[in-house]
């Protein structure tokens, strides 16, 4: 690969469209690891300590998905991106130093 080749890559990557973070705060009880366990099809919250989400996760959510759930909403061919990265947080005052 010459360096012209390299650069051309090199630029192409640094141009290409990265997921996007969707970071999901609130209050404890408010249901924002409910909302991603109807995302992602899990019972995530259900297996939790008193229903309290006890660290940090990411889940990501291709953009098939995304499209499926939103209905007539969301058109694929519309968005040049490879889904959504969630990230979930505890809601609890015990965790604010995650």
């Amino acid at each position: 690969m010459s360096d012209t080749d390299a650069d051309a890559a090199s630029t192409a990557e640094s141009n290409a469209l990265r997921t996007p973070i969707v970071a999901v705060l609130g209050h404890v009880d408010h249901g924002k690891t409910t909302l991603l366990d109807t995302i992602r099809g899990s019972a995530v919250s259900e297996g939790e300590a008193g229903a309290i989400t006890q660290h940090s996760g990411a889940t990501a959510v291709p953009l098939d998905t995304v499209s499926e759930m939103a209905g007539e909403l969301v058109d694929p061919s519309d968005f040049d991106l490879p889904g959504l990265l969630f990230i979930d947080t505890p809601g609890h005052h015990s965790f604010t130093t995650l």
